[in-house]
């Protein structure tokens, strides 16, 4: 009895290993789905777990919309565009939630924007000047259309349902374009102050070598 009994239970224990061996696999190979948001913009991707350390995913995410910015005293409204276009790697060292990810980014990041004129005048490098009807000032800062991504994060690892957080930066230095309208130039000494103003604004923008990227997800894996 004693016999059979011991071997009933080494089978059950056996069957036990053989499944939950069966369930990590499943959790940590194949293919994933998820939602994502975030500095990117708002879209989804998909992913190949190779196995518990490595992952491969592609991403499309967008979003825009109208802000205002107020910079050295002069107010901006125009639109902000956060594009992603992405292709990442995730290497779990630790074969856990916690991971290193490493990737490129063939996106969009840019603000453009008019000039917003008060009581019909507009302050340039700090002098007034009459800012009528039809006149104009803008300035638009641009990304690289390219750019490697490094970051770390947690999640987007398991089988079934997952969370994700993503913490990193896209490298790049961005470019500012700014032009103003005949009328506005035809002041006399406006060209100078503005031109005055683009260099702060330009040597604002050389100080800024990245985009932070911040994002959550929601995914599945089959």
């Amino acid at each position: 009895m004693h016999t059979h009994r011991s071997s009933a239970i080494a089978l059950l224990a056996l069957a036990s290993l053989t499944t939950a061996h069966a369930a990590e696999g499943s959790s940590t190979s194949g293919i994933m789905v998820y939602a994502v948001g975030g500095t990117g913009g708002i879209g989804g991707g998909v992913g190949y777990h190779f196995n518990d350390v490595f992952t491969l995913r592609g991403e499309i995410a967008n979003y825009s919309y109208n802000d205002k910015v107020d910079q050295d005293g002069i107010q901006y409204s125009g639109d902000l565009k956060l594009a992603t276009k992405a292709a990442y790697l995730d290497v779990h060292p630790f074969s856990g939630a916690f991971r290193l990810t490493v990737g490129l980014d063939n996106g969009r990041t840019e603000f453009g924007g008019a000039a917003v004129g008060s009581d019909g005048s507009i302050d340039v490098n700090g002098t007034n000047y009459a800012y009528n009807t039809g006149e104009s000032i803008t300035a638009a800062v641009r990304y690289p259309s390219t750019m490697p991504y490094v970051g770390i994060g947690w999640g987007l690892n398991g089988g079934g349902f997952n969370l994700g957080l993503d913490l990193g930066v896209n490298i790049g230095s961005p470019d500012l374009v700014m032009t103003r309208s005949a009328g506005l130039a035809a002041i006399p000494g406006f060209d100078a102050d503005f031109d005055a103003q683009r260099a702060k604004y330009a040597s604002d923008v050389a100080d800024v070598n990245v985009f932070p990227i911040i994002k959550i997800s929601v995914g599945y894996s089959f």
